[in-house]
C-alpha cells in the first residue's frame, strides 16, 4: 500500500493536488501506528481504525493507493500490482465516503477528488458525479469564496482550496471532453489572483484551472441542430481573446521555449508540458466550435458552409496551428519519458489533433495544393497515431482512436501514393486564409468520403455511422441524464460486504452514519450533457477488474 501511495504522490502531486507529502506521512503513521511489519494484513489495520475519523483516514489512504497502483502498473504490467488490487482499495474508499463527510466534509472533498481521479484513469463517466459531490461539499464550506472561513486557519484554507481547484480542473476538463455542464462549477469559476504563497506547484495548477474554465465556456457555446449556420462572431472572438490573454499572462518560466533548454527540474518540466497541452487543446476545441457553427446538419444535402468571417477564419487557423504544436509537444513528451500512457489528456489531444490535421491534409489534396503543403501534415498525423499506439499498450480506448486515425491516413496515402517521413519540422504556420476547409460537396471517391467523415468527427469526435467506418468510433454511449448518485456513491460490491462481515466488521452505508451522505446528495443540483458528445468511448460505471 505504501508503495502505491508513493507512486500516487510522485505522479499526481503537481497537477492534481490532494495532499502534501507531510500529510501523507501523518496519515500513514496514524493509520498503521505500530503495525509496521510488512506481513500485517490490511484488514487488521482496518479493524484498528474504528471511529469516524479513522474511517475518513482509511478512505483517504485507500483512494490514493487505488490511483497509485495504476501508475505503478504503467511502468511494468507484468510485475506490477494486479488491477484487482486497485479496485479493492477503491471500493474501500468509496464505502468510507460518508464516514468522511460526517467526520469532516472538507476532508471528504479530498476523498471525492481521489474517487474522481480513479474513475478518470479507468475512463468511467461516474467520475463526473464525484466531481460534482466534491464541489458541492467545498462550496457549502466556503471554498468558492475568496475569504477564509472563520472555522479554518489560513494554512488549512489554502490546503483545501488547492484540492477544490483540482475538482474545478476536473470539471472543466471532463466537461470539455464529455460535453458535460456542471451544476456546481459554474458558480465556482472564479480566479484568485490575490492568493499568496501558493508556490510553483500552485501556479501550475492555477494556470490549468484558468484554461479549463475557458474550455468549459467553449463547450457551453457549442452549436447544435437549432444553432447551426450561426457562427456568432462575437462569441468566437471573445473566446479567442480570453485564450490569448491567458497565454500572454503565463509566467515566463512556463514559456514553451524554455522546455527545450532543460531549465526546470524534471517534475516541474513535466507539469509545464501538461499546461501547454491543456492550452493547445482549448484552441483545438475553439477550432472545432468555429467549424461546427457553420456545418449544415442536414446530411441529405451537400455539406455546405456560410463563407467564414474573419473571426471564424482566425479561430480555425489558430486551432490548426495549435493541433500541430500539440503534436510536437506529444512527441517531445514521449522522447522525454514524460508521457503517462493512461493519461486521458494525452490520448484525447492526440486523437483530436489527428482529426484536425488529417482533415486539413485531405482538403489540401482535394483542392490541388502542392505536395509540400500536405506531406508534412501526413507526418504529423502519423505522430498522433504513434502516440495513440504507445498509449494503446495499456489503454483500449487509445487503441480504438488509433484505428480510426489510421483508417483515414491510409485512405489519404492510397489517394496520393505517398510515404511518410519522420521529420516533424519546425514550421506550424498556415496560409492566412483557410477557406479551403470550408465548402464540401458530395462525391463517391474514398478521399471525398474521408473528407466528409473527418468533418463530421471535427464536430463530434465519437460519431457513429461514418462512410468509411460504418460502425463509427467504437465505445459505449454516454447517458444523457445525471448518473444515479445513490448507486454511484453508496454502492459497494457484494464481495466486499461479505468479506467485511466475515471478519466481524459491521457494514453499513458509512459505518454507522447511514443518512448523512443521502441528505447531502438529495440537495445536489443535476448537471447535464450537451449534444456535442454522445459517445466518448468511456464506460458509465467503474469497471470490474479481473
Amino acid at each position: 500500500m505504501t508503495e502505491a501511495i508513493t507512486a500516487f504522490s510522485e505522479c499526481t502531486g503537481t497537477l492534481y493536488y490532494a495532499f502534501t507529502q507531510e500529510q501523507v506521512d501523518d496519515l500513514l503513521h496514524s493509520a498503521f501506528g505500530q503495525m509496521t511489519q510488512p506481513e500485517t494484513a490490511f484488514l487488521d489495520v482496518f479493524k484498528e481504525n474504528a471511529d469516524l475519523q479513522d474511517r475518513a483516514r482509511i478512505a483517504e489512504l485507500c483512494g490514493m493507493a487505488a490511483v497509485g497502483i495504476y501508475y505503478e502498473r504503467r511502468s511494468d504490467q507484468d510485475s506490477g500490482p494486479p488491477a484487482a488490487l486497485a479496485e479493492y482499495f477503491y471500493v474501500i474508499s468509496k464505502l468510507m465516503l460518508d464516514s468522511s463527510i460526517a467526520a469532516h466534509p472538507l476532508r471528504a472533498m479530498k476523498v471525492c477528488s481521489l474517487l474522481a481521479m480513479y474513475n478518470i484513469v479507468v475512463k468511467a463517466s461516474v467520475a463526473l458525479e464525484y466531481v460534482e459531490l466534491g464541489l458541492a461539499l467545498g462550496n457549502r464550506h466556503g471554498m468558492d469564496k475568496p475569504e477564509c472561513p472563520p472555522t479554518l486557519s489560513a494554512e488549512e484554507f489554502l490546503d483545501y482550496k488547492r484540492t477544490w481547484r483540482t475538482l474545478v480542473l476536473f470539471s472543466g476538463w471532463l466537461g470539455a471532453t464529455l460535453g458535460y455542464i456542471s451544476a456546481h462549477a459554474n458558480g465556482a469559476l472564479k480566479l484568485w489572483e490575490g492568493e499568496k504563497d501558493i508556490g510553483e506547484d500552485g501556479i501550475v495548477q492555477l494556470e490549468m484551472v484558468k484554461i479549463t474554465i475557458i474550455k468549459a465556456k467553449i463547450v457551453q457555446t457549442m452549436p447544435d441542430e437549432s444553432t447551426a449556420n450561426n457562427a456568432n462572431d462575437a462569441t468566437i472572438d471573445w473566446l479567442r481573446q480570453e485564450l490569448r490573454t491567458l497565454y500572454d499572462g503565463l509566467p515566463e518560466r512556463m514559456a514553451i521555449r524554455n522546455l527545450q533548454e532543460q531549465r526546470h527540474d524534471q517534475r516541474l518540466r513535466r507539469a509545464i508540458f501538461y499546461v501547454h497541452l491543456f492550452y493547445l487543446s482549448a484552441m483545438e476545441l475553439l477550432h472545432r466550435r468555429a467549424m461546427a457553427s457553420s456545418l449544415a446538419f442536414d446530411q441529405s444535402v451537400d455539406l455546405s458552409f456560410i463563407a467564414p468571417s474573419s473571426y471564424v477564419n482566425a479561430a480555425v487557423r489558430e486551432g490548426l496551428m495549435a493541433a500541430k504544436m500539440a503534436t510536437r509537444i506529444l512527441a517531445l513528451m514521449k522522447e522525454d519519458d514524460a508521457m503517462v500512457q493512461i493519461c486521458w489528456l494525452c490520448i484525447y489531444t492526440a486523437y483530436t489533433a489527428g482529426i484536425i490535421i488529417l482533415y486539413t491534409a485531405v482538403r489540401k489534396v482535394l483542392n490541388g495544393f502542392p505536395s509540400a503543403s500536405w506531406s508534412a501534415d501526413m507526418t504529423l498525423a502519423t505522430t498522433c497515431i504513434n502516440t495513440l499506439d504507445y498509449c494503446g499498450e495499456v489503454d483500449d480506448v487509445a487503441t480504438r482512436f488509433r484505428e480510426t486515425l489510421q483508417t483515414y491516413l491510409s485512405t489519404l496515402q492510397n489517394a496520393v501514393d505517398g510515404e511518410v517521413n519522420e521529420n516533424l519540422g519546425r514550421d506550424i504556420e498556415e496560409e492566412s486564409s483557410v477557406e479551403y476547409l470550408f465548402g464540401i460537396k458530395h462525391g463517391s471517391s474514398d478521399l471525398q468520403k474521408a473528407s466528409r467523415d473527418l468533418l463530421s468527427l471535427l464536430q463530434r469526435p465519437f460519431r457513429k455511422s461514418l462512410e468509411l467506418m460504418p460502425q463509427g468510433v467504437a465505445g459505449p454511449q454516454l447517458n444523457s441524464t445525471l448518473i444515479n448518485w445513490m448507486e454511484a456513491a453508496l454502492g459497494a460490491s457484494g464481495e466486499w460486504v461479505w468479506e467485511l462481515q466475515n471478519c466481524g466488521i459491521e457494514v453499513g452505508y458509512g459505518m454507522g452514519n447511514d443518512n448523512h451522505l443521502e441528505e447531502i446528495i438529495s440537495a445536489l443540483d443535476s448537471g447535464y450533457f450537451v449534444g456535442t458528445a454522445t459517445d466518448a468511448g468511456w464506460k458509465m460505471w467503474t469497471p470490474h477488474m479481473a
